[in-house]
């Protein structure tokens, strides 16, 4: 399972890549909010210097990445070092993650050299309008990657619970991501599965 990694940026990512850790998967989860690193027990916790959460506000989160950008990348290749990819893990309706999600998957991507994966959570249906904003505005930013692999949308007006459309992701990712199992037709090897995540 060194083979993957998980970065949680923001709320979202805190709670989403919880039950990874739990499972074996290096992680690191970072916050610009003390509050919301609180209610998070991992391991390897970062927290964005000067940062009192973000509150929507992206470019309040993008001025707090150019300041703390080398701690996170430092935070990541030291707790993470023998990784060939990496999912990003960041709400596209909140702040901290909103606004960091795609300048980090780029800049980490050529910065450690290995394959970044995103995955992110659609807002429901009761968010507010600047909800939907930040969403719009970090899917263009999306778009315009083009060094990034696999990319996973949640969605979470799929079920009331959001706990529970986390617990469904990490359920199907890890039974990937963790499948040694061979069969009479053949097997999903690392490399296939590699592939898989690149493109």
């Amino acid at each position: 399972m060194t083979f993957y990694g998980f970065l949680g940026i923001g709320q979202f990512g805190g709670n989403i890549t919880r039950k990874f850790e739990e499972a074996g998967y290096p992680c690191v989860v970072a916050n610009s909010s003390l509050e919301d690193l609180a209610t998070r027990n991992a391991k390897n916790k970062l927290h964005f210097r000067n940062g009192q959460g973000c509150h929507k506000n992206r470019k309040k989160s993008k001025a707090l990445l150019k300041e703390n950008l080398e701690i996170l990348i430092d935070e990541v290749r030291s707790k993470m070092p023998s990784i060939t990819t990496l999912f990003i893990c960041a709400s596209s309706a909140g702040g901290t993650g909103s606004g960091m999600l795609a300048a980090v998957a780029k800049i980490l991507s050529r910065q450690l050299e290995i394959n970044i994966c995103i995955v992110t959570v659609l807002p429901d249906k009761s968010e507010n309008f600047q909800s939907y904003a930040n969403t719009v505005e970090l899917f263009q930013e999306i778009e315009k990657l083009d060094c990034i692999g696999a990319t996973f949308i949640l969605d979470n007006s799929k079920n009331k619970d959001r706990m529970k459309i986390n617990e469904i992701f990490f359920t199907h990712l890890d039974a990937l991501l963790a499948n040694e199992n061979g069969g009479d037709y053949g097997c999903l090897d690392r490399t296939i599965l590699y592939i898989m995540l690149i493109e």
